[in-house]
């Protein structure tokens, strides 16, 4: 089974979101411990409302994630810290791929087709596709997010076509379980749809892909022509999240993710669906 560890990519939030029992549950790292981490390492530093309560940054979110990748690895929590702090060291056999990601990057600034291409044409020979979009694609986005609309849009629209020709690469000619995947109407932020649809792909699940600004009667269309297992919805945004789970969730698994979800875990599961942070979290709600 494949191991995407990658987010339902959105683009990243820059003011402080998460509250501590989210950030738990985004990264599997109990709440002692992330308080032992702030204190002891000064893994991460987050801000705190009025009332005193931790609140993370988006980017607190990933660097805790990359510590326990690290961590996983065998690296002590300084060790980790101090690998996280050095971003000239990179974990054993990687280096390939960092390197990928930075030309990647420096295209992208440029606008630079050609340079974008060779810069990623390569990997496929020696790489898994969830290395790639994990360690090359994702992490090249929200590098990009923080420069300029222009690279962020420019590299949105190649890591898509990348992605999808990953879909077509792996798609099975006849599969047993079906799977629904759409963003609700008006969410254009697809990408970590797509990473889920080829975590999905590659568990040899026949995928039907609808993609950005589904309507729930679209959705509700399709439910009737495909029967699937499964539908998996993503968004950024909250707004009517809950109604398509409520309209879905009587007679199939709907499972939900994107910012849009992080902190509506219990609604959506009052609704009948189950929230996954990560592509990889979404293969484990279907084993």
């Amino acid at each position: 089974m494949a191991d995407l560890n990658c987010a339902w990519y959105n683009p990243p939030m820059s003011q402080g979101a998460y509250r501590i029992k989210t950030v738990e549950r985004l990264t599997g790292i109990p709440a002692a411990t992330l308080r032992a981490w702030e204190r002891r390492y000064a893994a991460v530093v987050p801000g705190r409302t009025d009332s005193g309560h931790r609140v993370y940054a988006a980017s607190d979110v990933e660097r805790l994630k990359q510590l326990k990748s690290l961590i996983d690895g065998g690296l002590s929590i300084a060790e980790a810290v101090e690998t996280a702090a050095n971003p000239t060291r990179s974990p054993a056999g990687t280096e390939p791929l960092s390197a990928a990601r930075d030309t990647l990057i420096d295209a992208c600034v440029r606008l630079d087709r050609p340079a974008a291409e060779r810069a990623v044409r390569p990997l496929v020979a020696s790489w898994s596709f969830p290395q790639i979009i994990g360690e090359v694609y994702i992490p090249a986005l929200r590098d990009l997010g923080e420069r300029s609309r222009a690279a962020e849009q420019f590299g949105t629209a190649l890591i898509r076509e990348k992605i999808i020709s990953m879909l077509s690469a792996i798609a099975p000619e006849s599969a047993p379980r079906r799977a629904l995947l759409a963003c609700p109407a008006g969410e254009q932020h697809e990408l970590g749809l797509l990473c889920v649809a080829l975590e999905l792909g590659l568990m040899r699940w026949s995928v039907v892909y609808l993609g950005a600004g589904t309507s729930l009667e679209a959705l509700q269309e399709a439910v009737e022509i495909v029967d699937p297992a499964v539908v998996c919805l993503s968004a950024s945004r909250p707004d009517g999240l809950l109604e398509y789970v409520s309209a879905l969730a009587a007679d199939r698994q709907v499972i939900v993710g994107g910012y849009g979800a992080r902190n509506l875990s219990d609604e959506i599961a009052a609704a009948g669906g189950v929230f996954a942070a990560t592509a990889r979290d979404v293969s484990l709600a279907l084993t």
